[in-house]
């Protein structure tokens, strides 16, 4: 891989592994590096009277035994890889000579140091204070029937002057004596490398990642850790990550892309493996180990100053679980340290038990096995949770949570995946003891909100259980014992109604309620005034059209139900009444509201007028007269109709208009002129006047609107 910082400078330094294996390519780095956050130490007691060293220089070496592996057969005092290590040895079958043997498999192995102090010193100018936190694991497949096992290298590169920290993986191939790695068997962000005659797989991760190219404060808490899986073409995986307090990151992703027939009776799925009973194919040991070494190609550093307290767990099912039994020192790597002392601790109120390395003189040996610790097996009922041992957290899945503690008093606290608590109990562990507790059996009880839009807000409360909190999820699930239980509901969101308080009753069995919020509405009213009985009109609101005739309404009123918001609405008449209000808007906002609509019911008196100039009076009013013709808007009534102009006779008339009127009336009138000899009595001029007078009225119902 190439690089891209300018204040960087990386040197390749291909390291040899214990006589036959070769090690890790490492890239040291030279530069000063910006810091980074930390953490300090816990407190912890050490039980000497408990954790022992049982390992002695008199335990044979020479070859691996055929029986139980000899964990002295390749280190039997320092310098040596230090730190903690499961060979997959327990207790003694004869003290300092033979061990019990067993085997597991996993799908992650996950290291912890929690640093308080580091430095250390070798002999190489270049790189005199630079050394290796490695998590080396051993991941076992078949293929086809034919046994595979890869040595799986998850390393931290620390500069220990300054605590800068880089972080590479390696992957060698253990299938056989003189195995190599090749770009066709395996994938991923990194390459493949010659170390001597050997060929091996190496990735450096990207210089931009979190965490990663920096310097650590000078208290810090490293993660290192390996998942093993398979692609959905059912060829095996390993991811490698870290977390040195910017969050988890992972910066390579392994595939095993030659496998397509994985799997057998032992290790179906491909997983890391740890056994005491035989060696891997090519001789070491198939341990799991958290360790510290030197920088590479082989190289040995001293500890001047240390206190780092190393935890080696893996993933039981359920949670990650300290191991059981555990070593001092690994073997499977070269590069070594000396001047360490690494002993069994444990923390006497979380009962956590860590391997606490210090410099000075040490010796190799087993730190702790089941004899001399305790386990804890605890069955919840719950499908995800937290138990709370002390104030340390094991988060579990699929009901069971199992813990590796050393002996003593502990206050338990169960929490179910909402985070409330459901369970405590105070317990007294000996050691040697395996506890096997079961709280009562919980269900998981779902609630699932109706109609409220996503992401409002809404809360639970439950008698007799803590508060379930701000809620914006679309459900909310808790875990409660069998019981009846009253519960309540409510939401911020003042546009829809809570439902009303219920009891549930748990028997059993998990159970869902369904909670239906309803949207809260309000009444717009449209009342009409002017409209004889029996006519029909209509509203439309929005898109919603309600009709009076359709509704069998004998009242003046049309009601819709709505929820808060702003409408349109229009309405419509019939049988020749026109609205005020053909169109508007209203807008409800926590409240009813109510339109009054007028209704009229006009009649058209349209004609025209001879001679042109002549005024016409309805009423004492004038109409206006364009050119001779009028046009006048009129409601049902009685009304006087004058018509004068000059040098001509006028013309009067009453008349009443009803609501059976035609729509539309016609009426032309044309004034005779008036002379000299037509000059007579009153009553023989209206006489001439109503022979002269042509008046005609013309009716048209004019087309409904």
């Amino acid at each position: 891989m190439g690089c891209r910082s300018s204040i960087v400078n990386f040197t390749v330094l291909t390291v040899a592994v214990m006589m036959l294996i070769s090690s890790i390519g490492i890239y040291g780095a030279t530069n000063q590096m910006s810091p980074g956050p930390g953490s300090t130490g816990m407190k912890y007691q050490e039980s000497s009277d408990i954790f022992t060293s049982r390992l002695s220089s008199s335990f044979p070496t020479g070859s691996q035994g055929k029986e139980n592996v000899n964990p002295l057969f390749y280190y039997s005092s320092e310098p040596a890889p230090m730190g903690i290590a499961d060979f997959g040895l327990s207790t003694p079958i004869v003290p300092g000579v033979d061990y019990n043997a067993y085997s597991y498999n996993t799908t992650e192995f996950m290291g912890i140091a929690n640093v308080s102090s580091l430095k250390t010193y070798n002999s190489s100018s270049n790189i005199s204070n630079n050394m290796t936190i490695q998590l080396n694991v051993n991941l076992a497949f078949y293929n086809n029937n034919t046994l595979f096992v890869y040595w799986i290298q998850d390393v931290a590169y620390i500069d220990t002057f300054n605590n800068s920290i880089q972080f590479l993986d390696n992957v060698w191939n253990f299938s056989s004596t003189g195995a190599s790695m090749h770009n066709s068997t395996i994938q991923g962000n990194g390459t493949v490398a010659k170390s001597s005659s050997i060929l091996f797989y190496y990735d450096i991760a990207n210089y931009s990642l979190p965490g990663n190219n920096i310097s650590l404060a000078s208290h810090y808490t490293l993660h290192l850790l390996v998942k093993a899986g398979l692609t959905p073409e059912m060829q095996p995986t390993v991811s490698f990550e870290y977390n040195d307090g910017f969050g988890w990151v992972v910066f390579d992703n392994v595939v095993f892309k030659f496998a397509s027939n994985t799997g057998n009776s032992i290790n179906p799925d491909g997983n890391f493996f740890v056994d005491g009973a035989v060696s891997n194919p090519l001789g070491t040991n198939y341990d799991a180990e958290l360790i510290l070494g030197g920088p590479g190609n082989g190289t040995s550093v001293a500890d001047n100053l240390s206190n780092i307290q190393l935890k080696l767990e893996y993933w039981n099912g359920h949670n990650f679980q300290i191991v059981k039994n555990a070593f001092n020192f690994g073997t499977d790597t070269a590069e070594t340290i000396s001047n360490v002392v690494s002993k069994g601790f444990y923390n006497t109120t979380s009962g956590s038990i860590f391997s606490l390395v210090t410099n000075g003189t040490g010796s190799l040996g087993e730190i702790y096995d089941t004899s001399t610790i305790s386990t804890l097996n605890l069955k919840t009922g719950l499908s995800s949770g937290n138990l709370m041992i002390g104030n340390n957290s094991h988060e579990f899945v699929n009901s069971w949570v199992n813990v590796t503690v050393g002996p003593g008093n502990y206050s338990l606290v169960l929490y179910d995946s909402s985070g409330i608590d459901v369970w405590n109990r105070t317990i007294d562990l000996r050691a040697g003891e395996t506890l096997n507790l079961t709280t009562q059996s919980f269900f998981n009880v779902t609630f699932t909100p109706l109609n409220l839009p996503s992401g409002t807000i809404w809360y639970l409360n439950i008698t007799g259980e803590p508060s379930s909190g701000r809620l914006t999820a679309n459900t909310y699930s808790l875990s409660l014992p069998n019981g009846t239980y009253n519960f309540t509901t409510s939401t911020i969101d003042k546009n829809y109604r809570s439902p009303a308080g219920r009891t549930f009753t748990v028997a059993g069995a998990s159970i869902s309620i369904q909670l239906n919020f309803t949207l809260v509405r309000y009444y717009v009213e449209f009342i009409e005034s002017g409209l004889l009985s029996g006519i029909s009109w209509s509203v439309t609101l929005k898109s919603a059209t309600m009709n009076s005739t359709a509704l069998n309404s004998t009242l003046n009123n049309i009601i819709f139900d709505v929820p808060n918001g702003s409408y349109t609405f229009s309405v419509k008449g019939t049988s020749g009444f026109t609205p005020d209000q053909s169109n508007g808007a209203v807008i409800v906002d926590g409240g009813n509201q109510t339109r009054t609509v007028n209704f009229t019911y006009i009649i058209y008196l349209t004609g025209t007028l001879s001679p042109s100039s002549a005024t016409f009076l309805i009423n004492n009013r004038e109409v206006h007269i364009s050119k001779g013709h009028f046009n006048v808007s009129l409601t049902p009534g009685t009304y006087n109709l004058e018509v004068s102009a000059p040098g001509y006779f006028p013309y009067s008339n009453k008349t009443t208009l009803t609501y059976n009127s035609s729509k539309t009336l016609t009426l032309n009138i044309s004034l005779k002129p008036s002379t000299s000899q037509d000059t007579v009595t009153g009553g023989a001029v209206i006489v001439v006047i109503a022979a002269i007078i042509v008046i005609s009225i013309i009716a048209a119902r004019r087309r409904r609107r």
